[in-house]
């Protein structure tokens, strides 16, 4: 078993906050680790932080305190589907406009300028920041009974804004709080030709899992860490 895993072992245990030297302490213990370094603690930590900056909000881990840690309790595994009941009566005209008032706060604490295009053209929302303008796509799902998000790209809207200035915001709902996967046309492109969307008669579908460990894209479970909440547009 490696640090990290062995740190969630200990920490669902207890339930609480732990420090890495405590979280060493009953892993060796409980003979789930087998320290190879020479500052185990020191290891640990670094196995956690590790895991945190690399998964932001998706990581197994919170830090509470200066080498204090314990689990993030709002990350189910997606076998274990969580009820939506703020959201079972909301229809879906409600679920979209308020996933693109979420994605526009997002946008505002991050310094961007946003508005709403005068005319519809395909575009969700318009912003700037420092002399960049970006347009914004926002698809918004509720998490189905299975645990997935289903997301459909029409073909043509797609090929009509496939330049760089645009961004698809994919808002994964689950009961009242969001999860953001965000990419531009190119990218989006590219998971096409990987496999990892499909192709049908609308367009394209993307179908998402969210679990403890992150949110995976297709079948083959694409881990898109590198996408989640990515607002640096430039």
């Amino acid at each position: 078993m490696n640090l990290a895993d062995a740190a969630v072992a200990v920490l669902k245990e207890d339930g609480g906050a732990l420090g890495t030297k405590e979280i060493v302490r009953r892993a060796t213990g409980k003979g789930i680790l087998k320290p190879k370094s020479s500052t185990p603690e020191a290891s640990m930590g670094a196995a956690i932080y590790m895991d945190i900056k690399k998964r932001g909000r998706a990581s197994r881990f919170v830090q509470t305190g200066p080498g204090t840690f314990k689990l993030r309790a709002a990350c189910p595994s997606s076998s274990e589907p969580r009820g939506n009941a703020m959201t079972a009566d909301v229809d879906a005209q409600k679920i979209g406009a308020a996933g693109e008032s979420r994605v526009t706060s997002e946008l505002l604490l991050r310094g961007y300028e946003t508005g709403k295009p005068t005319i519809d053209k395909g575009v969700d929302i318009e912003c700037s920041k420092a002399g960049h303008r970006f347009n914004i796509q926002v698809k918004t799902f509720n998490r189905h009974k299975t645990g997935r998000y289903i997301f459909r790209v029409r073909e043509k809207p797609f090929a009509k804004h496939d330049g760089p200035e645009m961004r698809y915001v994919f808002a994964l709902l689950d009961g009242h709080r969001f999860d953001f996967v965000v990419m531009s046309p190119k990218e989006i492109k590219r998971m096409i030709d990987g496999g990892h969307m499909t192709k049908n008669k609308a367009g394209y579908q993307a179908s998402f899992e969210k679990t403890d460990n992150g949110i995976f894209l297709g079948k083959e479970r694409k881990d898109m860490a590198q996408y989640r909440d990515d607002w640096d547009f430039y």
